[in-house]
């Protein structure tokens, strides 16, 4: 028998103690408190009971994503109704880190939870393409401390896709105010320029015009015939540059402010282009330039007569200007898949390659001299350049490395409407 073993007896002795020790403790507190204490715990153990429920309720029903990772960012806890919304099921996360669930995609969200695990609180914002939607979320990641150590990280996602469209549209407004902007300041310095420009050789035809009818008025009865007619005809040259760059102002002016008519039609090229070079054959002919017509076996193209005609007209002249006496000016009409290209070929002085890119933009116009000092301003090179983009067009000009210059334009193919769309 071991001697450090109580007997039964003392066993006996010892219950009994202790059922009198607690009678005498329930005879010291009164009953009511007693009871009143054993209610108020009841009452305090089922407010939170309610509390939890209230919580798991919230946290399982809100359309944030609510999580819980361990250590080695393996999912111990998802919470929130975006689970069953995303047709999945949270046994499919827990368990599983985010480099398992998310692949090659998981990185920005493994370099945030290693910062959340070294004890930072971290928010950062990703997004994810579903269909044809790019949808934006922001995520916050705080470490579960249990006394001095991290055990895991509670993070809240939110989708911010509203937001962040709001965002991006705000960001795309500023930058068209900006753009705007420099575009209004490009036009203002456009407008001056064109302005000063202009005003430089609208004087000169004036001055011109009026020198020479104060020579006519003071000295028309002692001029001879000749004289007198030398001088009409200079009048009448002064005349007919000034009425053309006021057409040409007036034409320039409609296409800027779009207060023209637009009416694109089939056309034979070849007769609009034959009209124009027969208007033009006075001033080709005083300059002895030959001017030849090359075209495809197809010929209709679809474009506004008036403006085809004032495209033409200009950049035939323009050759003309620059061509010397005896050269040649050959007009092509190539077609391709899906448009026409007209090249109008010269071999006169061609053009400084400091200009050949700048030749349609209004902040590089410039008067230039032709082969024997006709006057020009460069309005119609714009002018052709508007108009022959309103036809979805675009031109361009090259020198020839055997001197001279091409300009080349596009233009559409004929089709069977009568007034098609552009």
């Amino acid at each position: 028998m071991n001697p450090n073993k109580p007997t039964y007896e003392e066993l006996e002795n010892k219950v009994k103690s202790l059922e009198l020790e607690l009678t005498r403790l329930k005879q010291n507190v009164p009953r009511k408190d007693y009871e009143d204490f054993i209610q108020k715990r009841k009452e305090a153990e089922l407010a939170l009971q309610e509390s939890e429920e209230r919580f798991k309720n919230y946290i399982n029903s809100t359309s944030d994503i609510v999580f819980t990772l361990d250590t080695e960012q393996k999912h111990t806890g998802v919470f929130g109704d975006w689970v069953e919304k995303a047709g999945l099921t949270k046994s499919h996360f827990i368990g599983k880190s985010t480099k398992e669930l998310l692949g090659e995609n998981a990185e920005i969200h493994v370099q945030a939870n290693e910062k959340a695990l070294s004890g930072e609180h971290v928010v950062y914002e990703w997004s994810a393409i579903l269909g044809n939607s790019i949808l934006y979320y922001q995520t916050s990641l705080s470490p579960l401390i249990e006394g001095n150590k991290t055990i895991g990280i509670i993070g809240v996602g939110r989708n911010i896709t509203e937001l962040k469209n709001i965002e991006i549209a705000l960001r795309k407004s500023e930058e068209n105010v900006q753009k705007q902007n420099l575009e209004l300041r490009k036009l203002n310095a456009d407008k001056n320029r064109f302005i000063s420009i202009l005003a430089h050789d609208l004087k000169n035809p004036f001055s011109s015009i009026l020198g020479i009818l104060s020579m006519l008025t003071e000295n028309i009865r002692t001029y001879s015939k000749e004289e007198n007619e030398k001088l009409i005809h200079l009048l009448n040259d002064s005349a007919n540059r000034y009425y053309t760059l006021l057409n040409e102002i007036l034409e320039w002016t409609k296409t800027k402010s779009g207060n023209f008519t637009f009416d694109p039609k089939n056309l034979d090229f070849e007769v609009i282009c034959q009209e124009v070079i027969d208007n033009l054959s006075l001033m080709a002919n005083t300059k002895k330039i030959n001017i030849k017509f090359f075209n495809t076996k197809d010929k209709f193209v679809l474009a506004d007569k008036h403006m085809l005609t004032t495209i033409l007209r200009n950049l035939i002249s323009n050759s003309i200007k620059f061509t010397n006496v005896g050269g040649i000016i050959n007009i092509y009409l190539e077609q391709s898949n899906t448009f026409f290209t007209v090249t109008i070929s010269d071999n006169g002085i061609g053009i400084a390659p400091n200009r050949i890119d700048t030749l349609f933009e209004i902040s590089h116009m410039s008067s230039t001299l032709g082969t024997q000092a006709e006057k020009g301003n460069g309005l119609g090179l714009l002018l052709c350049k508007e108009l022959i983009e309103r036809h979805k067009g675009k031109i361009w000009a090259e020198n020839n490395p055997n001197g001279g210059t091409n300009f080349y334009f596009t233009l559409p193919f004929a089709t069977d409407h009568h007034n098609p769309s552009f």
